[in-house]
């Protein structure tokens, strides 16, 4: 099985647990927290013929994709909790203030799993 792994300078462990009985080969990039270097490692997968990619992490990795318009597909788990102004931004970067400037989803699907929803839709692009 081939992995190709992206991590932060944090990321230590390169498999997740659940494959470490399997023979792995794991290409990891240290990434930087700029968005042209976001764009340079997709044009290396591309290159590799990698074509699609899960992208996990919090709000300033999720962000960058979207801010840099790299992301096509968002997949949000809604949970059913509210916090204050100290808890994490759902996007930890600079972007729309303004409901009528928001970042927008198109084919917008829903999908209860438990007490959280699921949320999918396409990323548009602006005109």
């Amino acid at each position: 099985m081939h992995l190709p792994a992206a991590f932060d300078e944090q990321r230590h462990d390169l498999a997740p647990p659940e494959l470490a009985h399997e023979r792995l080969q794991v290409d990891a990039a240290v990434l930087a927290p700029q968005p042209e270097d976001l764009g340079a490692l997709l044009d290396e997968l591309g290159r590799r013929e990698l074509l699609s990619l899960l992208v996990e992490g919090g709000g300033q990795v999720h962000g960058a994709f979207i801010a840099a318009g790299l992301a096509d597909e968002v997949a949000l788990f809604v949970a059913p909790k509210l916090i204050g102004a100290g808890g994490v931004p759902l996007l930890g970067v600079d972007g729309p203030t303004k409901m009528a400037d928001a970042w927008r989803l198109g084919a917008v699907s829903t999908r209860r799993l438990g007490d959280d929803i699921l949320v999918v839709g396409d990323v548009l692009r602006s005109a």
